[in-house]
């Protein structure tokens, strides 16, 4: 793990009071911007490995901050968005797909009881189907779990997050014809940065992309055809491209076009002035789909969305928070997507929820080199429709080079990480059996539902 050091911390363009009123006294509460892609995984990040598409925005963030090289969390996406959110593990936290329990605080809500001005844009997905399937399980929408400004696609209904997509922009259905849904997103988050801002900001960005449907984005083949941009070769290879080739190209199309919104982003930020002010994370909910194919470091792999798997469950994850994080560092120890809802709230000044468990832990105090990484075993339940028989639910401790199951599985992580060679108590080292007895002890204190 890199050991990074406490610089100076960076300054508002304007100063802020503790509470959010113009005062003389300087406020350096950071600005906070949190980025989460949906469904995809290393391969789509040079920072990483991955040879999909160029991703030189997210790699430049990579190069301004640090990047975490065993981050995990959860292979689906609600449970890690509940999760992420919330800085609880699944059984404290997590009821049901789609759903965000109204009972439970994110890191919304005590941004917000700080005095942040809160907004999400992307995807929801929490509303406990209200409205789009016949369910009766609570959810929550977006006012009620901490923001205060919104434009999501899947609040209360469904609908198209591309091409014509369906929204719901500050508690009113919206439809954009003619518009592609993930730069709605970004121009709503763009103005919402560029207003006079009195007091700190978070914006929530949970991103619609690259999740199927794998369609065109507008610097796909298929636009440039539109506008007669394409050449001879390129409209020929629309007219015979086979279907999984195509979905291929427009996954890859989709990718680009994400690190393309990020880029967007972060240059609206810049703009805003908020460029040296502003925390700014970067992560994936889980792997990509399966089926598709993309090479990292050199190596082709299937995407590995909703498998427990090591290539199921690392995800990239990027921090970058001007002065307080030494540029172009990594972070090797094991980190759970969760921990980002306990550092958020430490880095705003602002409380954690009285009277839950908090699962997660705070990175800042390992980020600015004040105190060591304390986790080195990650535990996971991963359950992701509870109470619905007949699907599948694993329980694993991860950490100290094995991985081990509920179920008695056991794999070491490096090497093997579509975890094809379960090991033996025989086949284990003196050194990996302590590190197993370390596991055993850890799943053992995994809450159960």
């Amino acid at each position: 793990m890199a050991l990074l050091l406490t610089l100076a911390p960076g300054c508002a363009e304007e100063p802020r009071s503790q509470t959010g009123g113009a005062t003389g006294a300087q406020d350096t509460r950071p600005n906070i911007v949190l980025i989460l892609a949906d469904d995809l995984g290393m391969e789509g990040f040079g920072c990483y490995g991955g040879e999909l598409t160029p991703s030189p925005n997210v790699d430049a963030l990579s190069a301004s901050g640090v990047r975490f090289t065993d981050a995990h969390t959860t292979p689906l996406c609600t449970p890690t968005r509940v999760r992420l959110m919330t800085g609880r593990c699944g059984p404290r936290s997590y009821t049901g797909f789609r759903t965000l329990d109204p009972s439970e605080r994110t890191f919304a809500h005590q941004l917000q009881a700080a005095g942040y001005t809160t907004a999400a844009v992307g995807k929801w997905q929490l509303s406990g189907d209200r409205g789009q399937v016949a369910s009766d399980l609570p959810g929550s929408l977006p006012g009620e779990a901490g923001f205060d400004r919104w434009c999501l696609w899947q609040v209360t209904g469904l609908g198209s997050r591309y091409a014509d997509p369906t929204l719901e922009i500050d508690g009113q259905a919206v439809e954009r014809p003619g518009e592609y849904g993930p730069d709605v997103f970004v121009d709503y988050a763009a103005a919402f940065l560029a207003e006079p801002h009195d007091a700190p900001f978070l914006l929530y960005y949970p991103m619609v992309l690259p999740h199927d449907p794998f369609e065109p984005t507008p610097h796909s083949l298929e636009a440039k055809a539109a506008d007669g941009r394409a050449s001879a070769a390129e409209l020929e290879l629309l007219a015979s491209e086979a279907e999984p080739a195509r979905k291929q190209r427009h996954f890859r199309d989709m990718v680009a076009y994400t690190d393309h919104n990020v880029g967007r982003l972060l240059e609206a930020l810049d703009r805003a002035g908020h460029a040296a002010d502003t925390l700014v994370v970067f992560a994936t909910d889980n792997g990509s789909s399966r089926h598709l194919r993309a090479v990292v470091d050199g190596v082709e792999r299937l995407g590995s969305k909703s498998n427990t798997t090591e290539l199921g469950t690392h995800m990239p994850l990027v921090l970058c928070w001007p002065g307080h994080v030494e540029a172009g560092t990594t972070f090797d120890a094991p980190v759970d997507l969760m921990d980002l809802m306990p550092t958020l709230v430490e880095a705003g000044g602002a409380a954690l929820p009285e009277g839950r468990v908090i699962d997660g832990i705070s990175l800042v105090p390992a980020l600015g080199g004040r105190a060591a990484w304390p986790r080195e075993v990650l535990t996971f339940d991963y359950d992701p429709y509870p109470g619905i028989p007949g699907k599948r639910r694993a329980r694993w401790a991860r950490g100290l080079g094995l991985k081990l199951y509920a179920d008695g599985r056991i794999f070491r992580t490096a090497g093997d990480p579509n975890e094809y060679a379960a090991l033996q108590g025989a086949d284990l080292t003196e050194v990996e059996r302590t590190a197993l007895a370390r596991l055993e002890a850890a799943l053992a204190e995994l809450p159960e539902r």
